[in-house]
């Protein structure tokens, strides 16, 4: 890898991006009103975030890092805050990198 601080560029913004969709994306579908924790939170909002890391990280290789860091980092903080147990984040984890993935 030659050019490897533009690829940690890449990847930190397109980890960032995709976490701060993620962690915003679940507190607004956590809301009681909108009733939305399965549609949103495990299909449009990974599909947002993979979308923002690729157009952010703009290489397939630098955007699937990004998105996996995004994916880790996220229910990390989601786990450590009580928000998510860690049985929930282990379930859900092939349905967030599908529509991440697919995003991307």
């Amino acid at each position: 890898m030659h050019d490897w601080k533009n690829s940690a560029k890449g990847v930190l913004a397109g980890g960032l991006t995709g976490i701060v969709l993620g962690l915003v994306g679940f507190l607004l579908a956590e809301i009681p009103g909108t009733h939305a924790m399965g549609e949103v939170m495990f299909f449009l909002v990974p599909l947002g975030a993979g979308f923002a890391i690729a157009m952010v990280a703009q290489k397939p290789s630098r955007a699937a890092a990004a998105a996996i860091l995004s994916t880790i980092v996220s229910l990390i903080v989601l786990i450590t805050t009580g928000t998510e147990t860690l049985l929930c984040a282990v379930l859900v984890l092939p349905l967030l990198f599908v529509g991440l993935f697919a995003g991307i």
